[in-house]
């Protein structure tokens, strides 16, 4: 059986931007890199929400403004960014149900959790599968709906 996951935005970032644990010089981006190559190969199914996609766009609007880049060039990154995952075989994008934004609802504001984690965070437990993150706040805010995992754990027993 192939496992499944909800990917969170943090691991496309983490590919993106090459990042490295500044404490640990763990280079996140690999093992980010491992988990969308073994999604491609068909190793590994996997979903990302389309208000992941939402906040993909936020994060590099907001960071291009913060750099002063042209609109044009932001807009650019987007399209690239978002065509890139776009073609990246075996991942599914999710379109969170009525249900779904209820319960995220409350996830938001009794764990306190952002909008976008809120909605992720009931789309998986809807589906029964585990969030594949980096993002220590979501996995302590969250613990108990559903299983969280890094990528380098998530890969662990697929087969490297």
């Amino acid at each position: 059986m192939v496992k499944e996951g909800l990917l969170d935005t943090n691991i496309f970032f983490n590919i993106w931007r090459k990042e490295i644990d500044p404490n640990t010089k763990k280079e996140l981006w690999r093992g980010s890199k491992e988990l969308i190559d073994k999604i491609s190969q068909g190793r590994v199914r996997a979903f990302l929400c389309i208000v992941s996609l939402m906040e993909i766009a936020v994060v590099i609007r907001k960071a291009g403004e913060e750099l002063k880049k042209p609109e044009r060039e932001i807009e650019e990154e987007l399209s690239d960014r978002l065509d890139e995952i776009n073609r990246i075989p075996n991942l599914g994008i999710l379109l969170p149900t009525s249900i779904d934004l209820a319960i995220a609802w409350s996830y938001l504001y009794e764990k306190k959790l952002t909008p976008f984690d809120s909605i992720i965070l009931s789309s998986a437990s809807a589906l029964q599968i585990p969030i594949i993150t980096r993002d220590n706040k979501l996995k302590e805010k969250a613990r108990g709906v559903v299983e969280f995992y890094e990528p380098e754990e998530f890969l662990s027993d697929t087969g490297k």
